[in-house]
Formats: C-alpha cells, structure tokens, sequence
C-alpha cells in the first residue's frame, strides 16, 4: 500500500508493571519528520530505579525479620512489631507496586507466617493455661510436708 511503517513512542503510568502489554489506539499519524534515537530512551530508567527500589527493600525486610528473631525471646512484642512492619511494608502496597516488588514478596510472607504462627502457639499456651493452671507448671520433683 505504500505506507511506511510509523514509530510511536506510550508514556504509561507508573501503576504498569514492565514487561506488561498495553493496548494503544492512535488515528492515522502523518509520517514523521524527525528520526527517532536508536540509543537508549529515558524510559528505562524507572525500571532500574524500581530494580535498585525493590533490593534495597528486599535487604531491609531480611534484616527486620533477623532482627524479631533476635529479640522475640526477650521482648516478645517487639519482635512481632519488627515481622509486622516487615509484612505490612509489601503488603499495604498498591498491587501495582506489589508486582514491581516480587523480591519482597518472600520476607514479607516469611515475618506473616512467622508472627501468625508464634501468636497462634501463645494462644494456645494461654488457652490450655486458663482451662488448667496446673498445666504450664508442672513438678517433677517430690513434695515432703512436715506432716508426712
């Protein structure tokens, strides 16, 4: 037919995820009259900015969850507030965010579990101590009264 194929360059929006396909619909554009670059286009810097964005939340997400462990046996609510922040940091996230974040996605679901499943065992504790007292303090050793 004639035409010439025709380079069109789509500023998206931040919420897209790179590699994602987007549908554009354009009317019929006039050839243009100025060459396009072949070098690298600025548009690649978000993806890098994103890469660099989601290491260094990977690193700070790791280090929270150590650090609950480290403290949870001498300050218990301290430690779940480290898992909590490191889970809540991923997960408050617009899924958008979330997508570009894939690497936070395994300590965040790390310091949830953890946290769930140690709040789970002290309810439990607490449970089987309020039905029995005794339960969560045992003796093993003998009793002598004065009286025996």
């Amino acid at each position: 037919n004639g035409l010439l194929p025709q380079k069109l360059s789509v500023r998206v929006e931040d919420a897209v995820a790179p590699g994602s396909m987007i549908m554009v619909q354009y009317p019929g554009l006039p050839a243009p009259s100025i060459q396009v670059p072949t070098s690298p286009q600025p548009e690649m810097a978000p993806v890098q900015v994103t890469l660099d964005e989601d290491r260094r939340a990977v690193r700070t997400s790791w280090w929270l969850y150590a650090l609950g462990w480290a403290v949870v046996c001498f300050a218990p609510l301290f430690g779940l507030t480290l898992w909590l922040a490191a889970a809540l940091t991923y997960f408050c996230k617009p899924r958008a965010v979330r997508t570009r974040r894939q690497g936070q996605r395994c300590p965040a679901c790390a310091s949830a579990i953890t946290m769930l499943v140690l709040v789970a065992l002290a309810c439990v504790v607490a449970a089987v101590g309020a039905i029995d007292p005794h339960a969560t303090h045992r003796h093993h050793h003998s009793h002598r009264h004065w009286y025996h």
